[in-house]
């Protein structure tokens, strides 16, 4: 078996060209360079790294050479490795250890005295190794790695290189490993991520720096899901932050969460630990009531932070110490603070208004709901605020703030607006200027001038709310004040509201004339609210609202209007209205409006009701505005001749029909409308009957029932009907009457009788009885949406119409196609008001739960799970659990609101409940963000636009004097890392330099000018639609 036929003479030239090669080639360098990774491989250049090995190949594996031929191979290779020095001996060197340790398979074919003579030159082979070793030099490269092929032979000829020959190795192996590890990391990646990531793929460094971190949207997540089981530590929140990457700070927005005070500041403190800094927190609705932790959450937060929200956090309760609130001082970079809905005293204003003074950033402060009027407290520390307000605020919210006793405060608030005519937004309802009764008329006048000539100065202001003051109560004293300030009102304005003020009552059209001259400059009015006064006593307000093309919401109501000339000749100039109020008014002669409003194509809402129009005024109102409304102008029960007309209008074979809020005072209207509903639609399947009257309950324990007597009477007779709708049914209580009506009782169990329902919506309907309406639904199984929040929630005082809820649980567990229910502010497990459990009803519902394995949704907030009986608690979790499961098995998730609404529940019990409850959400979120730290979705190219945009402007917003990476997650990249190697490298050879910005500087301070005016062309902008 010939494999090859080398002649004596090819072999020759091989090894006259082997031997003749300079000795240039021997350098020093070249064995420098062969024990440098990777460089290494740069030597197959080298001419004898390449030849030599090619003779030892010749000799190991040729087995038809010559035997003269090998010999003098041999007899080259052995030369070479005596005479040569660097590179070359010690490619040599390694040929000799090769021939001495080398087989192939080749070998196994060769002819027995070939083999014999292999054998030979192997043994002269390891012989010459040993002869070269002694014969190099001691401290040399060549010496030390002869020693090591030698102890690879087994023959090592020093206990120090049996040492470190075996440490050698395995370096080499953990490093040649980790690159290999590397590539196949990349190359995973590569595969596996989603396409979107690969723009940011690199084949040297790989994925970005944060590629093993978890997203901001996984994050988001966890936030979403925190204390869906009430008692959950913040240590499951931020004890790991480490994990997920955030591309900049972060909006944490805990509120409604019913979380308690020391759990929000470790969250926070949790935060300030990690190093990732929060660009906004919101913990409204939370309980917040030590002042000490108030202080807590300023220090652990950012100086940088733009957005703080801590509405309603001690409502009513006010503070024990003020002194705590100086820490929002230092947070200079806040540019929204709200503190509203909390009853603050007079003493926290005015430490709030000394924290504000270092606020220079400060655009948008909400104040309102503190400082209770009905106490008239003469220093409310308005003045405090009003002197700490800065030329950078746009937006003031002191709604019901009591200032009706704090003129002096007035007074230094007007004084103050007038120094900041920056405002955009200022509310101001219910703040009690204007006094209804002052007792000092003359201070009280020079307030009101103080503020016009505040509001005077704001020449940027678009919403100005005003509603709910008293403003024209006491005109007949303080008319000229009053005009004054009403005349004041800027011209900027496209919001008004100045409903409820009494303008205009004493029928003295003085101030109605003054207000009038304000809103015919206002040529950007696009919602005017002025319901509750008495502006018709003077033509002059509608004749100035005339010609408001951008007008698109206008409210009249309850201002004494009747002149319904002038209403038309009015909505003839402003075609581009959307909704329109002129209810509770004494307008007639419909006809006369009706050809106008049948132009107004735009109108979208009309109320109408209250008026004294006739039957046929109505009918050719509805017939004019059919066409852009979804539903009645005049409430029904106000005529019911019209009532009938206005059902005849529809189609008979449509399937939805709205009656909401339109039979708002007698029920015994339903009386005639119901069997009409009935005759007139056959096919319905959707009937809204909410917010309406359904019957009449007197104190002296008497009933009007027309109206339940003939929904039990004909609802059962739409057989077709699938969704009913009847939430926010008045009355909204019933008194505590030992024998109340059977008809309720009937009623709700004739509810059972719509064997097609899928959708039911009786929340905040207080009559049900509950048992009665839970034998009504054991008669339904088709059922997928439920919704009876706030049907038992009420004072146990009242007539108990909840029953122990034990039968309405089963007829809900009937229910198996069940995908939403809601039960929330119900007494599931007892009433905390009256000290009364009820543990059966926590069981029943716990019992229930595994007949609904489509459900996606469950309300259970507020209520009484588990109260004074932790054991009916753990059954229920356990259950909840495993229904959890059931559904996360589907692929699906399961969303349960407990806000409030368990028990004596201990989190080590729940953390398993809710690690159930949230698995598959996490999942989705979670899973694939593994590859990278960006969302899933790729931005579209607006997006990336905006993206832009906003990132620019995070630049200004987060300026520091060295550079940084705008890319925040506190797991670092670590030292062992290809990419860390690579990111240090790009760092030392780019070598950045970056200056402090001169913030004080002439060019900056306009800069900075131009970017809060392009903030605020972005915000006005947002605001307008295609049409505007």
């Amino acid at each position: 078996w010939q494999i090859s036929e080398p002649t004596d003479k090819a072999v020759g030239e091989d090894i006259e060209g082997l031997t003749n090669q300079s000795k240039k080639w021997d350098s020093v360098i070249f064995n420098i360079l062969s024990v440098i990774p990777f460089v290494s491989s740069l030597l197959n250049l080298h001419p004898l790294k390449r030849k030599i090995p090619a003779i030892a190949t010749l000799i190991l594996w040729e087995g038809r050479l010559p035997p003269e031929a090998r010999e003098n191979a041999f007899t080259a290779l052995s030369q070479l490795a005596h005479t040569r020095k660097g590179i070359s001996q010690m490619t040599a060197l390694e040929s000799l250890y090769h021939l001495a340790q080398g087989m192939h398979i080749k070998n196994l074919i060769q002819r027995p005295h070939d083999v014999e003579d292999l054998l030979k030159i192997k043994l002269r082979a390891f012989h010459a190794l040993r002869e070269v070793y002694k014969e190099i030099p001691t401290f040399s490269l060549n010496k030390f790695r002869t020693a090591a092929l030698l102890w690879e032979m087994g023959q090592s000829p020093s206990w120090l290189i049996s040492i470190i020959e075996p440490a050698n190795k395995a370096i080499r192996a953990v490093f040649y490993w980790y690159v290999l590890y590397g590539f196949i990391d990349v190359l995973y990646k590569y595969f596996t991520c989603p396409f979107e990531y690969l723009e940011k793929f690199s084949w040297v460094g790989g994925l970005e720096p944060y590629a093993s971190d978890y997203s901001k949207e996984c994050f988001d997540t966890q936030v979403k899901a925190f204390n869906t089981l009430p008692g959950q530590p913040a240590s499951t929140l931020v004890g790991d932050l480490g994990r997920y990457h955030f591309p900049g700070p972060y909006d944490l927005n805990l509120s409604g969460k019913y979380i308690q005070e020391p759990v929000i500041v470790d969250i926070v403190e949790g935060f300030k630990r990690a190093n990732v800094p929060l660009k906004s927190l919101n913990v409204g609705f939370n309980a917040i009531t030590n002042s000490t932790d108030i202080a807590r959450i300023f220090a652990a937060l950012p100086p940088e932070i733009i957005n703080l929200d801590m509405t309603a956090i001690n409502p009513g309760n006010g503070y024990a110490s003020s002194h705590h609130f100086l820490g929002l001082g230092r947070l200079i970079g806040l540019k929204s603070f709200n503190i509203s809905n909390n009853g603050l005293s007079p003493d926290d204003m005015g430490v709030i208004g000394q924290a504000l003074q270092n606020l220079s950033h400060l655009r948008e402060l909400r104040l309102g709901g503190n400082v209770d009027g009905n106490k008239e407290y003469p220093n409310t520390n308005i003045t405090q605020i009003a002197q700490s307000l800065k030329p950078s605020l746009t937006l003031l919210d002191l709604t019901m703030f009591g200032l009706s006793s704090d003129l002096e405060g007035q007074i230094a608030l007007g004084n103050s607006l007038s120094q900041i005519p920056t405002l955009r937004e200022l509310y101001m309802g219910a703040t009690g200027i204007g006094g209804d009764f002052p007792t000092n008329i003359t201070l009280s006048e020079a307030a009101l001038v103080a503020l016009g000539h505040g509001l005077s100065a704001q020449q940027n202001l678009g919403i100005l709310d005003l509603s709910t003051n008293s403003l024209g109560y006491l005109q007949d004293k303080m008319n000229e004040a009053v005009s004054f300030f009403l005349r004041s009102l800027p011209s900027s304005l496209t919001h008004l509201h100045v409903n409820d003020n009494f303008i205009g009552r004493n029928q003295d059209s003085f101030e109605v004339k003054a207000f009038a001259q304000a809103v015919q400059q206002m040529s950007d009015l696009t919602s005017f609210k002025g319901g509750g006064n008495a502006f018709c006593s003077s033509p002059d307000l509608l004749k100035a609202l005339q010609k408001k093309q951008k007008l698109i919401v206008l409210d009249l109501s309850y201002n004494g209007c009747d002149d319904t000339l002038q209403m038309r000749d009015l909505l003839q100039t402003i075609p581009n209205l959307e909704t329109l109020d002129l209810s509770d008014n004494q307008l007639a002669n419909g006809a006369l409006l009706a050809p106008t409003l049948s132009t107004l194509r735009k109108l979208k809402t009309l109320n109408l009701g209250g008026n004294n129009f006739t039957t046929a005024d109505r009918t050719s109102l509805w017939e004019a505005t059919f066409s852009l409304l979804s539903q009645s102008p005049f409430p029904l029960d106000e005529d019911l001749n019209f009532a009938s007309t206005y059902l005849k209008s529809f189609n008979s074979t449509i399937t939805r029909l709205d009656l909401s809020g339109l039979i708002l005072n007698d029920p015994t209207a339903f009386a005639t409308i119901m069997p009409q509903v009935v005759d007139l639609f056959p096919n319905l399947r959707e009937l809204d009957l909410s917010n309406n009257n359904i019957f009449y309950a007197n104190n002296n324990n008497t009933y009007i029932l027309n109206g339940i007597r003939a929904l039990i009477t004909y609802l059962p007779r739409l057989t077709r009907l699938q969704s009913l709708s009847m939430s926010n049914a008045i009355p909204q209580y019933l008194s505590n009457d030992s024998m109340p009506p059977v008809e309720l009782k009937t009623f709700s169990q004739s509810i059972g009788q719509l064997t097609n329902l899928q959708n039911i919506d009786f929340s905040s309907t207080v009559f049900l009885f509950a048992n009665s309406l839970g034998k009504g639904l054991g008669n339904i199984h088709s059922l997928t949406s439920i919704n009876l929040g706030d049907c038992w929630g009420i004072s146990p005082y009242s007539t108990d119409t909840w029953q122990g809820g034990f039968q309405l649980i089963q007829g809900l567990q009937a229910q198996s196609h069940l995908s939403h229910l809601d039960l929330s502010n119900d007494p599931i497990g007892g009433f905390f008001l009256d000290n009364y459990k009820n543990p059966n009803s926590t069981l029943s519902l716990a019992k229930a739960l595994h007949s609904w394995p489509q459900l996606q949704s469950l309300g259970l907030s507020f209520n009484s799970i588990g109260y004074k009986d932790p054991s009916s608690a753990a059954i229920f979790l356990k259950k909840l659990a495993d229904l959890a499961a059931t559904v996360n098995k589907q692929g699906r998730t399961l969303e349960v609101s407990l806000i409030g609404g368990i028990s004596n529940v201990e989190w080590t019990q729940g953390a398993q409940v809710l690690q159930t409850l949230t698995q598959q959400k996490i999942e989705d979120a979670c899973a694939r963000q593994i590859c990278t730290g960006d969302p899933i979705s790729k931005p579209t190219s607006s997006e990336t636009r905006t993206h832009g945009l906003q990132r620019e402007r995070k630049v200004a917003e987060y300026s520091l004097p060295t550079a940084t990476s705008d890319a925040i997650s506190s797991h670092q990249v670590p030292w062992y890392s290809p990419a860390k190697w690579i990111m240090d490298w790009k760092s030392w050879w780019t070598k950045p330099t970056t200056q402090p910005i001169k913030m004080a500087s002439p060019q900056i301070e306009e800069l900075v000018k131009l970017r809060d005016k392009c903030d605020y062309l972005i915000d006005k902008a947002s605001e307008k639609t295609a049409d505007r």
